[in-house]
C-alpha cells in the first residue's frame, strides 16, 4: 500500500525461512533469518502464537488482518532470550524480534518483547514525539496481558509495573513529560517516557472503571483506537486524546494526561493503587 512511500519499513534479502501463522483471525508472515539458533521452528511458533492469543484477549481477536514478523537470531543466551524488538509500518505493519541464539523453546513463551511489539501494530502509528502514548500504553498492557494470558500471576504483573514506575521516577529531570517525550531519543529518556506514559494508562484505566462502576475500562479505549490501526501517516497524541474523549462523551483522557504532560514530576499513582486495593511496602 502507499505506506511504503510515507513510513519507514524493511525489506529482507538473502537466506531465510518463511511461514504463515494463522491465529486470532489474522495472518502473520513469519520470516526467520538464517544464523544458527537453539530455538526450534515449533518453539518459535508457540512463542509467537502465545503472544498473539494474549493480545486477542483484549480485542476479542487480533484487530489487524496481516502482520509481518521478522525473527533475527543474534548472539546471546537464555538470560535475555529476546534482547530487543521494534515495530514498523511502511509496507504494512511488521515487527523485528531479535532472538538470542542460545535461547531454548522454554525460554520464549511469555516473555514480554514479542507481546510489546505486536501490541504496537494494533494501535495507530503515533508521532515519534508522542512516545508517552504509544510506548506508555503498550508498556502498561504488556504486563496486564501477561497476567491475563497466565504467563505470570497478577501480583507479579503489578510488581513489575511498580518497579517500572520506580525507574521512571529515578530518571526525572527538570523537563516536562511533554518535552522529555519530544526529546526522548536525543536524551535517551526512555524510562521516564515509557513509564510515565504507563502511569497515565493506569490512571485512565482506574478512572474509567471507577466512574462507570466497572462498565468501562481502558480496554474499551484500546479497542476504539485499534480501529485507526493501519494509518499511513503518523497521527498526533493530541488528536487521539480528543478522539477518545469525544467518543467517551467526557474529557477523561485529557483531564488526566494534560497536567501530567505539563509537569516535571512523575505521575502520582497512590490514589489509583488505593482504589484497586493495592499498597506498596518496602518496594
Amino acid at each position: 500500500d502507499r505506506s511504503v512511500w510515507s513510513m519507514a519499513g524493511h525489506a529482507i534479502f538473502g537466506r531465510f525461512a518463511r511461514e504463515t501463522i494463522e491465529a486470532a483471525g489474522a495472518s502473520f508472515d513469519v520470516v526467520t533469518l538464517s544464523p544458527a539458533r537453539r530455538a526450534t521452528s515449533a518453539g518459535v511458533r508457540r512463542w509467537l502464537t502465545a503472544a498473539i492469543d494474549a493480545i486477542a484477549l483484549l480485542y476479542g481477536g487480533f484487530p489487524v488482518a496481516r502482520v509481518g514478523v521478522y525473527v533475527v537470531p543474534v548472539p546471546g543466551g537464555a538470560g535475555d532470550p529476546v534482547p530487543f524488538g521494534s515495530t514498523w509500518y511502511g509496507g504494512g505493519p511488521h515487527v523485528l524480534l531479535y532472538l538470542a541464539s542460545g535461547a531454548a523453546d522454554d525460554d520464549l513463551t511469555g516473555e514480554w518483547v514479542a507481546l510489546h511489539e505486536l501490541l504496537h501494530t494494533t494501535m495507530p502509528s503515533i508521532a515519534v514525539e508522542d512516545a508517552w502514548l504509544s510506548e506508555g500504553f503498550v508498556t502498561y498492557y504488556q504486563e496486564v496481558l501477561r497476567a491475563r494470558g497466565r504467563f505470570q500471576p497478577p501480583g507479579v504483573s503489578m510488581q513489575l509495573v511498580e518497579e517500572g514506575f520506580g525507574r521512571g521516577r529515578a530518571a526525572q529531570t527538570k523537563r516536562t513529560l511533554a518535552d522529555e517525550s519530544r526529546l526522548m531519543r536525543a536524551n535517551h529518556a526512555y524510562y521516564r517516557v515509557y513509564w510515565a506514559g504507563a502511569a497515565i494508562a493506569l490512571k485512565v484505566d482506574v478512572e474509567l472503571r471507577r466512574a462507570s462502576a466497572g462498565k468501562r475500562s481502558l480496554d474499551d479505549v484500546m479497542r476504539h483506537l485499534s480501529r485507526r490501526a493501519g494509518n499511513v501517516v503518523d497521527v498526533s497524541a493530541a488528536e487521539l486524546v480528543a478522539d477518545v474523549d469525544a467518543w467517551l462523551g467526557a474529557p477523561t483522557f485529557a483531564s488526566i494526561a494534560t497536567p501530567v504532560l505539563a509537569s516535571a514530576e512523575f505521575p502520582a499513582v497512590d490514589a489509583s493503587y488505593a482504589w484497586l486495593g493495592l499498597g506498596v511496602r518496602d518496594g
